[in-house]
């Protein structure tokens, strides 16, 4: 397991009338205090990602991302919290948004919500969202584009697709690379996954007659490439591959690419991982579609 993001509710003590109010007034469904219970079960289970595709939801922990899975328009299924989570006028405000959009929230207690949870220091959220992977038809239309190709690390995996978030690309993702919906990645997008249309496990066949159908540039990035990232053209329509550190693009994309593309770097230094790599690349590509409209970035 892992730490979580350092951006839970602050601890603090019950104050206020409604802090005051009996736990059967703020909670009408029973606290959940058996680690057996069913729920509790199926919410564990989610850490799996043959269950996940099974049910075709996944698991959201932590405030942040739960609030911005929100502000997405995610389909929150249920949410788990530990009594004291109301305690902060952040936590009642989250769980009053939750109840208001009729998402169930149910009280666990602490040793329960641990079990329920990936990472080390659970912040006293847990929720069970819907999967949204979007049908090739939503591509219609799309400029920017971003394949993660067998990004195996689900850190890297997850910042990329918050920078794919930030600059408005869809994102793909090749066989080999780590679950989307994965624990550790959904915290390291922050919930921004909701925000960006995206496809996983695809065949790098797959993957190059997407491009064509779409009529995308197909750009590759290599530290062996032939075009120094500035000197592209970017305000066309294109399609970017990133590789994973450890094996780099995939040959049959690198070999279908019109444009490979490298990063300028400082002698003795070989690469930078792919997340930083792709925001380079993607901000590059921001900056010139802005100057090409008039706008600074």
């Amino acid at each position: 397991m892992s730490e979580a993001p350092d951006d839970r509710v602050d601890d603090c003590k019950h104050k206020g009338k409604r802090d005051a109010m009996p736990f059967a007034a703020q909670w009408p469904e029973p606290l959940l205090t058996s680690t057996a219970n069913p729920r509790v079960k199926g919410v564990r289970a989610l850490h799996r990602a043959p269950e996940r595709r099974a049910r075709g939801l996944c698991l959201l922990e932590g405030v942040r991302l739960i609030e911005t899975a929100l502000d997405a328009g995610a389909r929150l299924v249920e949410v788990y919290v530990v009594p004291e989570f109301v305690t902060s006028e952040r936590g009642r405000r989250l769980v009053d948004r939750l109840r208001k959009r009729a998402v169930p929230v149910r009280p666990v207690a602490e040793r329960v919500l641990r079990h329920m949870s990936d990472t080390q220091e659970p912040q006293g959220i847990v929720a069970t969202a819907a999967m949204q992977e979007a049908s090739p038809e939503v591509f219609a239309g799309c400029t920017a584009l971003v394949i993660a190709d067998r990004i195996s690390d689900p850190g890297n995996l997850g910042t990329l697709v918050r920078t794919a978030a930030a600059a408005g690309a869809g994102l793909w993702a090749t066989a080999g690379s780590a679950d989307l919906y994965e624990p550790k990645v959904l915290r390291a997008s922050m919930g921004t996954l909701f925000l960006v249309p995206h496809r996983q496990r695809l065949t790098i066949a797959e993957a190059v007659a997407g491009v064509r159908t779409l009529g995308l540039t197909l750009v590759a990035a290599d530290a062996h490439g032939a075009t120094e990232y500035s000197s592209m053209d970017w305000r066309r329509p294109f399609a970017l591959v990133i590789g994973s550190e450890a094996h780099g693009v995939s040959p049959g994309l690198r070999e279908a690419a019109a444009q490979v593309v490298y990063l300028p770097m400082a002698p003795g230094v070989e690469s930078l991982n792919a997340a930083v790599t792709g925001a380079v690349l993607l901000f590059e590509a921001m900056r010139q579609r802005r100057a090409s409209a008039g706008r600074r970035l």
